[in-house]
């Protein structure tokens, strides 16, 4: 909205009409739905474009309790719609059919720093771009390069109004510099990290649909974690899980639909909201398969080194499995081994730098013995260094107690890498899942990638062990499987569907 020139808010009280340009593009026009549609005395007209109607009013003023000189408000689901005012009501020629939305995602960087949540928004805002949707991405800060590559691709990228001191999240909260420059159909945020900010620009800045991205089961994640209070190992704050758990079924119930990554939280997350959100408002989104490691080819020409690669944010060594991950090293050093195995080097990429050497020692003391052939790595956003370890990888695991997901995993699935995955994962929950669509040896491969991780005792690292000789010892054959897997599995789990779900979810959320 803009206010009238003094001519137009004149020609308004005088009860002539004027015509305003359209602000935005909108889906066709359901004209059928909005025959008999009254929203004020006169000729009045409904357009349900695209599920985000734009009013339109006709010449005739409303009594001036109903409206101002220069808008009227339609309650559309709790929302006030933009608002055209025009002599007649107008010719189709005049409203193109458009079936263009505008999509506001909030987050706090563009980039990975921070790991899967930046990357699943990224990956969206592209694939949404790339179908032909408007697309904004509102984070606090950016360089002006970051700015232009978003641009290069379709993708607006709008920051706060900077203030010496202000933290990420004091940015976030202050909102877009200059919101009013975009008019978003929906407003997407991320779990806890962005849930807040983004319901609060959509119901108090833009009065439009929010969408919320569930990520996390932060509960569950709690418990998982390792953490040193007072001398005390495996301290676990219970009351800040419990807390964390509210917060984010709070969001989802404020939320006019949930979009949660993958089986295993939609499951936790509709069992949550029971009673409180219809099945239709809660929409499972798999990410897709990263386009550039799909091309990667192992070739067998030569003699190469065995690795085994772990990789994400490590810090957390139970909720990666970290710990798991020496434990099976150990096993496998005091297994006889062919001689081509015996060098199998163990690349654990995602430490903190400051802290790796410390918790490399603290990892080792906690075996009570040392693990030959490890290469502890730092975490790293570059991801040309992060899809070499991939490339250069004969096995990826990825042993956590709990992952929500697993986009570590699914690279190794893009790039054609044997994997072992955890079934406490939605990544090996889908895994198990997607054998009931796909022929009967293709699922016999993608069932054999996931292995239990609990209870925790020498049957589950025995099977681990097994499992990774296993491939290691027949790596012609497994990699002509894990090629065969992500063949199977790369129309279905691509970021073109996941982007269609989205506009789905969005589409309904629009819904009158």
């Amino acid at each position: 909205w803009s206010p009238p020139s003094p001519r137009s808010a004149v020609e308004i009280v005088l009860g002539r009409g004027i015509v305003r340009s359209r602000d935005s593009d909108k889906e066709d026009i359901s004209r059928s739905a909005t025959q008999d549609t009254a929203i004020l005395p006169g000729a009045a007209k409904l357009d349900l474009a695209g599920h985000a109607p734009q009013v339109v009013v006709s010449a005739v003023p409303p009594p001036a309790s109903e409206t101002t000189p220069s808008t009227a408000t339609l309650g559309l689901k709790g929302y006030a719609p933009q608002v055209v005012v025009s002599a007649a009501p107008p010719t189709p020629e005049a409203t193109p059919s458009i079936e263009k939305l505008t999509f506001l995602f909030v987050n706090d960087e563009w980039s990975s720093g921070n790991g899967g949540i930046s990357t699943i928004n990224r990956d969206l805002c592209l694939a949404l771009a790339n179908m032909g949707h408007d697309v904004v991405c509102f984070i606090p800060e950016a360089p002006q390069g970051v700015i232009e590559i978003a641009r290069r691709e379709r993708i607006q990228i709008i920051t706060s109004g900077q203030y010496p001191g202000a933290s990420t999240f004091e940015l976030l909260a202050r909102g877009p510099l200059n919101p009013l420059s975009i008019r978003p159909d929906v407003v997407v945020g991320h779990d806890q990290v962005t849930g807040r900010h983004g319901l609060a620009l959509a119901r108090e800045v833009y009065r439009c649909p929010y969408l919320h991205v569930v990520h996390s089961s932060p509960e569950e994640l709690e418990y998982y974690k390792d953490r040193e209070d007072e001398g005390a190992r495996r301290t676990v704050n219970h009351l800040k899980g419990s807390k964390a758990g509210e917060v984010q079924a709070q969001m989802c119930e404020s939320s006019d639909m949930v979009l949660a990554i993958g089986p295993l939280l939609t499951k936790k997350i509709a069992s949550t909201l029971l009673g409180k959100k219809s099945a239709d408002d809660i929409v499972e989104v798999i990410p897709g398969l990263d386009g550039e490691l799909l091309g990667f080819s192992r070739t067998f020409d030569r003699d190469l080194e065995a690795r085994c690669l772990l990789s994400g944010r490590l810090d957390d060594k139970i909720v990666k499995g970290t710990d798991f991950f020496l434990r099976i090293v150990h096993a496998f050093q005091g297994r006889p081994l062919a001689l081509a195995l015996k060098g199998t080097q163990f690349v654990m990429r995602g430490f903190s730098e400051a802290t790796l050497n410390d918790q490399i020692k603290a990892l080792q003391e906690s075996l009570d013995r040392k693990v030959y052939n490890i290469s502890p790595r730092s975490y790293i956003t570059d991801k040309r260094i992060l899809d070499q370890d991939l490339k250069s990888a004969a096995i990826f695991l990825m042993p956590s107690k709990l992952e929500g997901f697993g986009l570590t995993g699914l690279d190794a699935i893009a790039a054609g890498i044997p994997l072992i995955v955890s079934a406490r994962s939605g990544l090996g929950e889908l895994l198990i899942r997607a054998g009931t669509d796909l022929p009967a040896r293709i699922a016999r491969i993608a069932s054999d990638s996931v292995l239990d991780v609990e209870p925790d005792g020498d049957p589950i690292l025995a099977n681990w062990t097994d499992k990774l000789i296993e491939i290691l010892s027949t790596q012609k054959k497994a990699f002509s499987e894990a090629d065969d897997l992500r063949n199977a599995l790369k129309d279905k789990w691509s970021w073109k569907n996941a982007a269609e779900a989205v506009v789905m979810a969005a589409r309904k959320a629009l819904e009158p």
